[in-house]
């Protein structure tokens, strides 16, 4: 990144019109720890304080796990979660912005974790719920969440209730992933994106949410509450 900035001829008469920086957090902002350098923290500091620029969030984790990294870089007002399905206000928690997964989907999903023993977990705009805290939940909860999820029956709550993200945490082997694209492909109505643990190299999470909650729809709204 350091390298690109420096290739830019005049950086002072590209940044000065800058009123928003939207940052991710795992592999952007928080490195292979866990942690958000101080460097970054500083200069991030500096750059609001002396050129009046708004700071927020653009991540794929929801806002409950995010509290803690919104406080340090001082974000203020709406971000965005859940890769685009959530744009709400760091403060207030109010949503601006919410796109959930279809019933019908969210249902295939949980029935398909259950055949294939992987594990689920199902967000909501302040909580998740998972059937059981398998190990690999266990990690995600205990590494990356810092949230204790709520365990109960995911059929029965995917019946009656929406979701802005659905997560399948599984191991890489080819076998599974072969499963989960085969599961993708049995819909439009969902996007899917898959990435590993920025602590654990061994885990995936698989993420669905609604395909039309995509970054440049919440970018746009982003903006529009800004």
């Amino acid at each position: 990144m350091t390298n690109l900035v420096n290739k830019i001829p005049n950086p002072a008469l590209y940044g000065r019109d800058i009123k928003l920086l939207c940052f991710d957090l795992d592999g952007t902002l928080v490195n292979s720890k866990g942690e958000i350098s101080t460097t970054t923290i500083n200069e991030i500091q500096r750059v609001r304080k002396e050129h009046g620029v708004t700071v927020v969030m653009a991540t794929g984790r929801p806002l409950f796990s995010a509290d803690y990294f919104v406080d340090l870089i001082g974000a203020r007002g709406a971000s965005m979660f859940y890769a685009g399905a959530l744009i709400t206000d760091v403060e207030t928690r109010i949503p601006a912005f919410e796109c959930h997964l279809p019933r019908p989907e969210a249902e295939a999903i949980v029935s398909f974790c259950r055949e294939n023993k992987l594990s689920l977990e199902l967000y909501s705009g302040e909580e998740y719920f998972v059937d059981e805290v398998t190990d690999n939940i266990a990690i995600h909860r205990d590494h990356y969440l810092k949230h204790e999820p709520q365990v109960l029956d995911l059929k029965k709550l995917a019946s009656r209730e929406r979701f802005l993200k659905a997560v399948i945490a599984h191991s890489p082997q080819p076998q599974t992933f072969s499963s989960i694209e085969a599961l993708a492909k049995t819909s439009t109505n969902w996007a899917v994106t898959s990435a590993t643990g920025a602590m654990h190299n061994d885990i995936i999470f698989t993420n669905f949410t609604n395909a039309y909650a995509s970054r440049t729809q919440a970018f746009q709204a982003l903006l529009e509450q800004h």
